[in-house]
């Protein structure tokens, strides 16, 4: 009975304190309720924060409509050009896009083959959409002969937009492949690595006309089955083909008026060597690759260097020159050249 007593009364020891709080959150909770009714606002039950899910999904909106904003501004310059003529008053609209490291470099090269990077991983996903988003308004997506031999790319839209909506900037238009390849040697030595396969779908191969020439009459020759070959005239004094003639046939063979210029780094100073470069978008990866194995995106580039100055001055236009910052992780150089 003693014992009994002795635990009645500890019970009520240790409920009491119980008790008093959960009479003071009463009195609390009911003094928040009476100064919001007071004053006149709705009295809102809180919620919980943004999962990482929901923050998540957000960004990727918040990307999405930056990714927009550049094609609208890039679709504006295409159609200021008049670049959807393909008679000989027609001028093919030239973006140059690709990414690059802090330090500049695009790829990084092999110290002992002497072989560039394949893929070298430099963008983030929201800036891969971008790079899908600029295909899906260019009519064709133009590489060089070793990028199409080393990395073997698909260069088709896969990941913009996120649904098929129907209107211009959110259909998933496919460009033709274009890959230039004077001497048909790419192509040859894609197909014996990759036991013939080309993961480029219908692809257009610029090659020099005297190549064609010597193979066309050959049906023994099987590794241009399955691919588009345009020959064009070669460049006067040099081994590559003459971009200008190349954008021409293009235009009026293949009605491709508006060319995007993936890579890889002598492609694009070709094109900006020639002069012929309407738009530039360069993704710049918060990543260095350093001066010793890395390959700067215009290491070619030939209007620099000249005379007293090392380096270039340009005027991409005043106001047609932005950065666009928060592309994921990454930020957009675009400008008008």
């Amino acid at each position: 009975a003693a014992r009994e007593a002795t635990d009645h009364r500890s019970g009520h020891v240790v409920m009491a304190p119980v008790l008093l709080w959960v009479a003071v959150l009463l009195v609390l909770s009911c003094h928040v309720v009476i100064d919001a009714t007071a004053s006149g606002s709705d009295f809102q039950v809180p919620i919980s924060s943004p999962t990482i899910h929901d923050t998540r999904e957000q960004a990727a909106t918040e990307d999405d409509a930056a990714i927009v904003d550049i094609l609208t501004k890039i679709r504006a310059w295409q159609e200021g050009v008049d670049s959807h003529q393909t008679d000989a008053l027609g001028k093919s609209f030239i973006t140059l896009t690709y990414a690059q490291s802090v330090d500049g470099c695009v790829a990084a090269i092999d110290s002992k083959t002497g072989e560039t990077s394949s893929n070298l991983p430099l963008s983030g996903k929201s800036s891969l959409r971008l790079t899908h988003g600029l295909r899906s308004i260019h009519d064709a997506v133009l590489v060089g002969g070793t990028t199409f031999a080393v990395d073997n790319p698909r260069l088709n839209v896969r990941m913009w937009p996120r649904e098929d909506v129907g209107d211009e900037l959110n259909r998933r238009h496919q460009p033709r492949p274009v890959v230039l390849d004077t001497e048909l040697k790419s192509l040859l030595r894609l197909r014996e690595e990759n036991a013939g396969d080309i993961r480029a779908q219908n692809p257009i191969v610029c090659c020099a006309q005297d190549v064609f020439d010597a193979i066309k009459d050959q049906s023994h020759i099987s590794f241009t089955s399955g691919v588009d070959i345009l020959p064009c005239k070669r460049e006067a004094g040099g081994r590559g083909l003459d971009l200008e003639d190349v954008l021409t046939k293009l235009r009026k063979q293949r009605r491709i008026c508006s060319v995007m210029v993936e890579g890889g780094a002598s492609t694009l100073s070709a094109f900006a060597n020639k002069g012929l470069v309407h738009c530039i978008c360069v993704t710049i990866a918060p990543k260095l690759i350093g001066g010793r194995v890395g390959l700067n995106a215009f290491a070619a580039y030939e209007s620099c260097g000249k005379g007293s100055m090392p380096w270039c001055d340009f005027d991409f236009g005043g106001s047609d020159c932005e950065f666009v910052p928060g592309i994921g992780s990454d930020c957009i150089f675009l400008a008008r050249w």
